[in-house]
């Protein structure tokens, strides 16, 4: 998505590996709740440098990150939240087998 009017609250694919980057979106003084669903392989979210985020990542069976944290095995997940000067971005990343991870852009 290009912007805010694109964005969508849910994102789901079955297999496979889905990238959801968000670095061209302007989120100043906004906030959004993003749900990510995949049953199995990768699933990425990018999130913009300057925004606020809350993630949670969570795995089945696989590796999950949140915003450099990590862990990995079964019924695995993640939390974390950083403060930007930006907007706020909600992000909830869940995959069945394979990884999950939300991270800044670079």
């Amino acid at each position: 998505p290009l912007s805010l009017d694109e964005l969508l609250s849910d994102y789901s694919l079955g297999i496979g590996d889905l990238t959801l980057d968000l670095t061209r979106i302007d989120l100043a003084g906004t906030s959004r709740d993003v749900a990510v669903h995949l049953g199995v392989g990768e699933a990425i979210v990018i999130v913009p440098a300057n925004a606020s985020v809350e993630a949670r990542g969570e795995v089945g069976v696989g590796e999950v990150g949140a915003l450099g944290r990590q862990q990995n095995g079964l019924g695995t997940s993640v939390t974390a939240r950083e403060e930007g000067a930006g907007g706020m971005l909600r992000i909830s990343v869940k995959v069945g087998i394979g990884s999950a991870t939300v991270r800044r852009a670079r």
